[in-house]
């Protein structure tokens, strides 16, 4: 991955963190939780960063295909969060 497209997704994971931050309904937390999770996991197809964030972000997933309501999903959000600062801090 190039200095730009890094630049561009940590921009996009920010940008992504903010809207987060002012979430409140839970209608938002998971479409917006569900778009961290599509990014993550293309960046980490993409970016060569750290083995293990990578390995979060898998194991991440499978917890998302468990889930079985929407209950469940949200349960992930810190997570996600989690992930995505870590993710945004490494490609920088």
């Amino acid at each position: 991955m190039d200095q730009i497209s890094r630049i561009r997704f940590r921009n996009l994971l920010g940008r992504l963190l903010a809207y987060c931050d002012k979430a409140e309904k839970e209608e938002e937390k998971a479409v917006l939780l569900r778009i961290g999770i599509v990014a993550l996991n293309k960046l980490r197809i993409h970016a060569d960063v750290n083995p293990m964030i990578g390995y979060d972000v898998r194991e991440l997933t499978k917890r998302v295909d468990g889930c079985t309501d929407r209950i469940d999903f949200l349960d992930l959000w810190d997570d996600a969060i989690d992930l995505m600062v870590s993710y945004r801090e490494t490609i920088a």
